[in-house]
């Protein structure tokens, strides 16, 4: 037996739910309130150096030198400085930091020892990353780069055995006076570019800001949820009223 509608919960659906929306208007709540956060952000959010790992490729940044000069555009990512680059700064560092033979020269061939014993293989320094030695590893195919942190190893020497010193080593990367060779890739309106880690004061990416879109969507699922749970009580509502004016659906 076909079912017919029941009249009296459609009228009050029809005057009702708009009235239960209006008066609802969480979504509307929701939103103001997400404006209300997004506008008392700032457009620019300031990242550390050390989290620049962290960010997004293709995310827009702003990077701020130790100079006070900036740059703008694409982050492409971490990626060692350019070799000719590297060499100059590293040679200005050692030259100043206690004489060249207390540091690796670059591509000078290193005896690497951990808490196991002396490292096989051939070893050629290639200067310091974020708290580590970079080394290439020579093989018969050619040389991969590896990165060794100080506190994996207990002895590094030259050739000749004399040693180096690890701890000054950790000391000076702590205080960020290791020449790093490492570089923040950029991609701007004129081509490709590296910004050398050392060289960065501060980076400033855009602020996100979606808290009203977040807000309006939940708000948005409550009027819903609202809408439902109401059309379902009129319904009801309507069924039992229809009964006592004489309507019944089964006729």
């Amino acid at each position: 037996m076909k079912t017919r509608q029941n009249p009296i919960g459609v009228v009050a659906r029809v005057f009702f739910l708009p009235m239960w929306m209006f008066l609802s208007g969480c979504s509307l709540i929701g939103f103001g309130i997400g404006a209300a956060i997004d506008g008392g952000k700032p457009d620019k959010e300031t990242v550390l150096p050390e989290s620049s790992p962290g960010l997004a490729v293709g995310q827009p940044v702003r990077i701020t030198r130790v100079d006070s000069t900036s740059v703008e555009g694409m982050y492409e990512g971490v990626t060692n400085l350019d070799s000719v680059k590297y060499a100059e700064r590293y040679g200005g560092f050692t030259a100043t930091a206690g004489g060249e033979s207390a540091f690796p020269k670059l591509g000078e061939t290193l005896d690497l020892y951990t808490v196991s014993g002396k490292l096989g293989g051939e070893y050629r320094f290639r200067g310091f990353g974020f708290g580590t030695l970079q080394v290439a590893v020579i093989t018969d195919d050619g040389n991969s780069l590896a990165q060794l942190t100080f506190s994996q190893l207990v002895r590094v020497t030259d050739r000749q055995g004399d040693e180096f010193d690890l701890s000054r080593f950790a000391r000076l990367s702590d205080e960020g006076r290791l020449p790093r060779n490492v570089a923040l890739a950029l991609t701007t309106g004129i081509g490709g570019m590296q910004v050398p880690f050392d060289d960065v004061a501060r980076i400033e990416v855009n602020n996100s800001k979606n808290a009203k879109w977040i807000g309006g969507g939940i708000g948005l699922a409550l009027d819903i949820a609202y809408l439902v749970a109401a059309s379902i009580a009129f319904d009801r509502w309507g069924r039992d009223e229809g009964w006592l004016l004489g309507w019944n659906p089964g006729r």
